[in-house]
C-alpha cells in the first residue's frame, strides 16, 4: 500500500483551472409580418445574452462583438473562427399582436453540430420566463453548472408591467440607432419611450438607468455644444432613481456611469461596480467600464486584462 501511494503521487500534476466556454448570442432574425417588431427581437436577443451572461462558468461575448454579423450570410463556422467562440447560439422571433413565437438553436462551432434546439410559442406576458428557461437550457447543455445565486438570477422580474417593459425594448432598439447612425431623432424617440416606461410603472429602476447612461454619455462625448445640458438632465433622471430607494444592479450601474462620466470620480464608480459585480454573481457586466477607468487612472495593465 505504501508503494502504491507512492506511485499515486508520482503522477504528474494536471492544471484543474476550468476553461470557460467561449459562447456568441448573434442577432435574432425578425420574422414578425411588420419590420417594426423588430425592436421585440432585438429586445430579446439582448435580454436572453443578459440572462446567459449571469452563467459563471460561461465566457459569453458581449452584444458589441457580435452586433456586426446582423444580417450576415457568412458561415457559423467563419463567425467562430473570427470571434474566438467555442458555441453560437442562433434565434429568429415572430411576434403578432400579443403573442410571440421564439426558434434558438445552439451550435457547436467546431463541428457545426446542434448541440440543442427549442421553439416557444407564448403570450407576451410569458416573456420573462422563456428568458429564464432559455438560459437554463443553454447551461444544461453545455453542461455548466448554477450556483444557488445564479439560480436565484434568473427569477428576477425587471417589471411586472409588461406594456412599461415593451416601451423599454423600443427605447432600447431606439438608443441602439442613434449610437450607430447618429440620428438626433433616434435619440429623442429613445427619451419618449423610457419616459413612457416610467409613467406606466414608476419602480421599473432599468428605464431609468437607460435615460442617465445616454444623457451622460451625450454629455461624456460632447456631441453637441450645449453638451452640459445633458449631464444635468442625467442627473436629475440619477436622482429620481436614487429616491425610489432600490437597491439592484440598475441604481448602481446608473450610479457607476454617472460618477466616471460626469463627476470624474474614478474611485467612486469603482465602487458602485464592485456592488453590480456582488449583485450579478460575476464581474462579466462590469469589464468594458472598469477598463476604461483603469486605463484613465493609468493602471494599464489591470486595464488591459479586464
Amino acid at each position: 500500500l505504501a508503494l502504491l501511494f507512492q506511485h499515486k503521487l508520482s503522477f504528474p500534476t494536471r492544471n484543474t483551472t476550468p476553461q470557460l466556454t467561449a459562447l456568441a448570442v448573434l442577432p435574432f432574425a425578425n420574422l414578425s409580418a411588420s419590420k417594426e417588431d423588430e425592436y421585440f427581437t432585438d429586445g430579446m436577443c439582448d435580454e436572453i445574452l443578459t440572462q446567459i451572461s449571469k452563467i459563471g462558468e460561461l465566457n459569453v461575448m458581449s452584444r458589441t462583438s457580435t452586433l456586426q454579423y446582423k444580417g450576415t450570410t457568412k458561415s457559423v463556422r467563419q463567425i467562430a473562427d473570427e470571434l474566438g467562440a467555442d458555441v453560437i447560439l442562433e434565434g429568429s422571433v415572430q411576434k403578432s399582436n400579443d403573442k410571440f413565437r421564439i426558434n434558438v438553436q445552439l451550435v457547436d462551432a467546431k463541428n457545426d453540430k446542434h448541440l440543442w434546439a427549442e421553439s416557444f410559442d407564448r403570450p407576451t406576458t410569458d416573456v420573462f420566463a422563456v428568458q429564464s428557461e432559455i438560459a437554463s437550457k443553454i447551461a444544461i447543455a453545455l453542461d455548466a453548472a448554477l450556483t444557488e445565486t445564479e439560480k436565484s438570477l434568473f427569477d428576477v422580474v425587471p417589471t411586472d408591467n409588461i406594456q412599461a417593459y415593451d416601451f423599454y425594448l423600443r427605447g432600447n432598439k431606439s438608443i441602439v440607432d442613434f449610437w450607430r447612425y447618429m440620428r438626433s431623432e433616434d435619440g429623442y424617440q429613445a427619451e419618449r419611450m423610457y419616459e413612457q416606461a416610467i409613467k406606466l410603472d414608476p419602480e421599473f429602476t432599468a428605464p431609468y438607468q437607460a435615460l442617465v447612461d445616454a444623457y451622460v454619455s451625450v454629455y461624456w462625448e460632447k456631441l453637441v455644444i450645449n453638451s452640459d445640458d445633458y449631464r444635468v438632465k442625467a442627473k436629475m433622471w440619477l436622482d429620481k432613481l436614487i429616491a425610489l430607494k432600490i437597491d439592484d444592479v440598475y441604481t448602481h450601474s446608473a450610479l457607476a456611469t454617472y460618477k466616471f462620466k460626469g463627476e470624474g470620480d474614478y474611485e467612486g464608480s469603482l465602487a458602485e461596480l464592485n456592488i453590480v459585480d456582488q449583485k450579478i454573481g460575476n464581474g462579466k457586466y462590469t469589464y468594458l467600464l472598469r477598463a476604461d477607468i483603469l486605463r484613465r487612472m493609468g493602471r494599464i495593465d489591470a486595464s488591459i486584462s479586464y
